[in-house]
């Protein structure tokens, strides 16, 4: 009985709003207005609560402009304040969570952010849309596309988005336990991509970006062939990255330093030590 009735009143407070009936106030987004109640906008939002309710000149005035938004986002907005429904699409769902955000309007936000997650997180948008998330502060979604980047990490790393990343984002997703990887080299090798995408400007991050590349999990020929690789060669911090890695190979004690620790896709350090002895074994026979 109470939600046919609920539904109803908000069915007839919509009614009012688009027939332009008791309206006390207008909202105006690129160019075009939007009658509406003031108090059923500030049982809403309190944005437009502590708008309509302090000092501010909206107060006295019948007017609210919202510059810089949308008019058909704004149209969506008022559409979910008086019916608590609204259509998302791929269109319209990062600017309905950047309106709600703004707005203070936390169950539409968490509606689009939803789509976001289910309908278009991919290898080509996760980067983005975890910078998005992050910016507006959808924790949810934040955390699926971080998932999304670990669980697919070399897709996503040849993606156009991942030779956009800067330094810092670069490194702080190379450092995860999570990255989901076949073997190490695959990481050292997306490092490098992104290194010489832009060469000039990059270059300099190699040995900062290589510290966080768990080169102790690589097999010895591997990283005997880094060593011979122009990038790595012909800068002395680089090699001797490179080099203390190998030196776990002729010291296997040092494996045991708690700081070294494997993806959680791959096998512990010792097997791969373990395994690179007994191909050294069968060679010398």
């Amino acid at each position: 009985m109470y939600d046919d009735f609920r539904e109803e009143l908000l069915h007839k407070l919509n009614e009012l709003r688009e027939s332009n009936s008791l309206c006390d106030t207008t909202i105006r987004a690129q160019g075009q207005d939007f009658p509406a109640h003031r108090c059923v906008l500030s049982a809403a939002s309190p944005y437009f609560r502590a708008m309509f309710t302090s000092e501010l000149k909206e107060k006295e005035s019948d007017l609210v402009e919202l510059k810089e938004m949308k008019s058909s986002t704004i149209s969506d907005v008022l559409h979910y304040i008086y019916t608590g429904e609204t259509a998302i699409d791929s269109s319209n769902a990062k600017d309905l969570v950047m309106v709600a955000d703004y707005l203070m309007i936390p169950s539409l936000k968490r509606k689009a952010a939803v789509f976001l997650q289910n309908e278009m997180l991919n290898v080509s948008s996760c980067l983005a849309l975890e910078s998005f998330a992050s910016q507006y502060d959808c924790k949810q979604l934040r955390q699926a596309a971080v998932s999304f980047q670990t669980e697919n990490f070399v897709d996503v790393s040849r993606s156009e988005d991942f030779t956009l990343l800067d330094s810092r984002k670069l490194q702080e997703l190379i450092c995860m336990d999570e990255l989901n990887v076949a073997e190490e080299e695959e990481v050292y090798e997306a490092v490098m991509t992104w290194v010489k995408h832009d060469l000039p400007s990059r270059e300099c991050a190699l040995p900062e970006l290589l510290k966080s590349v768990r080169l102790f999990s690589m097999s010895k020929s591997s990283l005997r062939r880094i060593l011979d690789q122009e990038l790595v060669s012909k800068s002395l911090a680089c090699t001797r990255i490179v080099i203390n890695a190998l030196d776990l190979f002729l010291f296997p004690v040092l494996s045991h330093d708690n700081s070294l620790t494997p993806r959680s896709s791959l096998n512990n350090f010792e097997d791969v030590v373990r395994s690179e002895e007994h191909t050294s074994e069968l060679q010398s026979r």
